[in-house]
């Protein structure tokens, strides 16, 4: 890139992730954070004023962004950007809080030509293909139903990505998923008082043919551990790509399906090996990539999904999506700030 210069808004766990990265290839930064006094770093100009920050991107001439600020600041930082001709983005999942904005940050990057992408992290390191290549390689089959289970990590901060994973593994069209939740809406959420930490249980249905049930429980810290069921075997993995493979005896293969038997541990592995920080392959997308790799038009598949998670437990009945507009417009919810980030 001719321009070294990046702004960074938000400079949080995320930010900071990203700062140390361009750091070290050497690029500039200018990290904007109101909620900061300020830091001192060599190649980092820190502001914590709107209008200092839009003057220092026209006097740099600044085209990259990284937005990783609290979900209810990302559309006011995105305008701000693109107001002052940035014209490569990077925002941090969720991109938005609101849906209205979602789909008016759409329409900017479609009428503007301009190059957003976000982060979904499984989405970025390919977790469906090398799941799948998994499947193919020891004949487990076609996937019937997915589980993730753990502690406080936050159904939308951390589960959001298992519903992205699952939509994308079992090739599911939107509209012919049922939702139903009970949640437990908690203030522990370590990025703000005004953020819930969203724990309970989400079941997502699928022509009846699939299934994925979450469920996180804010009393424990417990990781996320995942199990995706076929019918002789079961894969459970961790958020490391620690895996282990299960298998019935054989000799039930033919027999009725209600012959169940206790599935004994068959193979092991890690399928993520050194490839576990997508921040570094999603900022080299924003950095020399042609084409976003993770679209905002496919990602507001999910964030739609997870609205409806939380119209399920408003209005504490099942929901199918294909009705899921009519819902929002009903519940407004099209328009409302979501508390969580």
């Amino acid at each position: 890139m001719e321009n070294k210069f990046v702004v960074i808004a938000g400079y949080g766990s995320i930010g900071k992730r990203y700062a140390a990265l361009l750091l070290k290839k050497k690029f500039k930064l200018i990290i904007f954070d109101p909620k900061i006094s300020k830091i001192n770093y060599k190649n980092i100009t820190f502001l914590n004023n709107y209008k200092k920050l839009a003057t220092e991107i026209k006097k740099r001439k600044v085209k990259t962004a990284i937005i990783s600020s609290l979900s209810d600041t990302h559309y006011k930082n995105f305008l701000l950007f693109i107001k002052n001709g940035i014209t490569r983005i990077l925002i941090e999942k969720p991109v938005t809080n609101n849906l209205n904005q979602y789909t008016k940050i759409i329409n900017y990057k479609k009428n503007k030509k301009i190059f957003v992408t976000t982060h979904f992290k499984w989405a970025a390191l390919n977790l469906n293909k090398i799941i799948k290549n998994i499947e193919n390689k020891n004949n487990l089959g076609k996937p019937l139903q997915f589980n993730t289970e753990g502690g406080a990590n936050c159904l939308a901060t951390g589960g959001i990505h298992w519903i992205d994973f699952f939509v994308k593994h079992f090739k599911i069209n939107d509209n012919q998923i049922e939702i139903l939740s009970n949640l437990s809406l908690d203030k522990i959420n370590p990025r703000g008082k005004s953020f819930f930490n969203i724990g309970g249980s989400i079941l997502l249905r699928y022509k009846k043919k699939a299934t994925a049930i979450l469920t996180y429980n804010n009393q424990s810290r417990l990781a996320p551990l995942q199990t995706l069921l076929y019918k002789c075997h079961a894969l459970k993995f961790d958020i490391f790509g620690n895996y282990k493979i299960y298998r019935t005896e054989k000799k039930l293969d033919n027999l009725k399906i209600t012959r169940y038997g206790v599935p004994k541990l068959i193979k092991e592995g890690n399928f993520l090996g050194k490839k576990t920080d997508s921040t570094k392959i999603v900022l080299n997308n924003l950095l020399k990539g042609k084409n976003p790799l993770v679209s905002l038009e496919k990602s507001i598949k999910t964030f739609k999904i997870f609205i409806a998670v939380l119209i399920s437990d408003k209005i504490k009945r099942l929901i199918n999506y294909k009705m899921i507009n009519k819902i929002i417009k009903k519940e407004k919810f099209g328009n409302k700030n979501l508390n969580f980030t």
